[in-house]
């Protein structure tokens, strides 16, 4: 019995993976204010596709949030792009933290045995 509870707990060990990588960021600070970014491993399969992370402020607090973010099909540069006009918090939060750093992150469920974690690490700077 131990023997098999040994096993499974490898198999859940190996069934979860990472890729973390720093990222280069578009974030528009004035309206209609955006953020445009990629996910290393992570590409939209169609352009309608939206998907649903989380942003965490790595710097100089805890913050964390829900970000929806979806396809960006109006940009060659960066795969995806979140707008925050139906995300004021996430957006007031991302905009007290310019000069800090900060982390997108998204978990994808390929089954019941296997997830996939992607994260983008970046510094928060504005466009104007």
């Amino acid at each position: 019995m131990k023997r098999l509870i040994s096993v499974f707990m490898i198999l859940l060990l190996t069934a979860c993976t990472t890729v973390e990588s720093e990222q280069e960021v578009k974030f528009q600070c004035q309206a209609p204010a955006t953020l445009e970014f990629n996910i290393k491993g992570l590409k939209p399969t169609a352009e309608s596709e939206c998907f649903f992370g989380e942003l965490s402020i790595i710097e100089g607090g805890s913050d964390k949030h829900e970000l929806e973010f979806c396809a960006n099909s109006s940009s060659q540069e960066y795969d995806f792009k979140a707008e925050f006009s139906s995300q004021p918090n996430v957006f007031n939060s991302l905009h007290s933290s310019v000069g800090k750093r900060a982390s997108i992150s998204f978990v994808e469920t390929l089954n019941y045995l296997r997830e996939e974690t992607y994260i983008a690490n970046f510094n928060v700077d504005c466009v104007e």
